[in-house]
């Protein structure tokens, strides 16, 4: 009787540890099917944001490119406006000094009633 008894908890012991076993595998089989559609979609962000920085990086490129050319077109520019500006300070000296020689003779004039 004793043994009969020991058998049985031996049998059901075998049992449980062969459902824990199945439960176990199922279980395994979920954690892998999980990791892999999680692998799966980090995959797919990860091409995603590839794929983005790649347009940010070209977009970012074209904006660059476009400050530069507007540097150098301000910059031909100024180059311009400074030469032109230089000329007319010069033309203006020379038209003062003209101005100047104009007003004293007309004032030596006026003072000998020309």
């Amino acid at each position: 009787m004793i043994e009969d008894v020991a058998k049985k908890h031996e049998e059901r012991l075998a049992i449980q540890s062969r459902n824990f076993e199945s439960e176990i595998n199922k279980l395994r089989e979920v954690a892998k099917e999980r990791n892999e559609l999680f692998e799966k979609r980090v995959s797919e962000m990860k091409a995603s944001f590839k794929l983005k920085i790649n347009e940010l990086q070209t977009l970012m490129l074209k904006e660059v490119k476009n400050i530069v050319d507007n540097y150098k077109f301000f910059d031909e520019k100024g180059y311009v406006v400074v030469g032109a500006t230089i000329r007319l300070v010069e033309l203006n000296k020379d038209y003062s000094k003209d101005l100047k020689v104009r007003l004293r003779k007309r004032t030596k004039c006026f003072q000998k009633n020309c």
